[in-house]
């Protein structure tokens, strides 16, 4: 699963949540994110991370500490560079776990 800026808040337990995780995966958060007050956190995205690997699972999360909430072209908050990088992530991260 590659999810960019997810919405964590929902999350209240979150080694429960991770050890149910089933397939990998890569997650793109913007350090400067406040959608919505807590939407989508990066430090919550980064303790799950932490509890996904406790768990033995595959939680790949990359922070983008100078991005916000929709850093994607076309978002409201674009950021060409953190938006680069992302893409190519996904796209390696897609050919790591899919196949060519």
């Amino acid at each position: 699963m590659v999810a960019w800026f997810p919405e964590n808040a929902f999350i209240k337990n979150v080694p429960g949540f991770a050890d149910h995780l089933q397939v990998p995966v890569v997650a793109f958060a913007g350090g400067k994110d406040h959608f919505h007050g807590e939407c989508c956190l990066a430090d919550k995205d980064s303790s799950l991370q932490h509890a996904a690997k406790s768990a033995g699972k595959s939680f790949d999360l990359t922070v983008y500490l100078d991005a916000d909430h929709d850093f994607n072209k076309g978002g409201s908050n674009y950021n060409p560079k953190d938006y680069a990088d992302a893409l190519q992530r996904t796209a390696d991260a897609l050919k790591q776990f899919l196949g060519n």
